[in-house]
């Protein structure tokens, strides 16, 4: 959509907006920054998944919570 001409003919509510949103979907080093938040988010994201249950959990949280960690900082250290 936004590489269209009719995206540049943009008039609507804020050409300015239009342009801003146009710059950060096709900026790479943006998609790289997305990218690198969700790598060390997604440990963090999937243990609060494995937690959220009714189920008993707590004996094996300790043991996730060590894995997330290890994989967090290795996300983070790859960067």
């Amino acid at each position: 959509m936004i590489i269209s001409e009719e995206w540049s003919t943009y008039k609507e509510d804020s050409w300015g907006k239009a342009m801003l949103v146009k710059e950060k979907i096709v900026n790479d080093e943006w998609w790289e920054k997305v990218f690198y938040i969700i790598d060390f988010t997604r440990p963090i994201y999937d243990m609060f998944r494995f937690c959220d249950t009714d189920k008993e959990c707590l004996h094996l949280v300790y043991e996730m919570l060590d894995s997330m960690i290890e994989k967090v900082k290795f996300e983070i250290f790859k960067k």
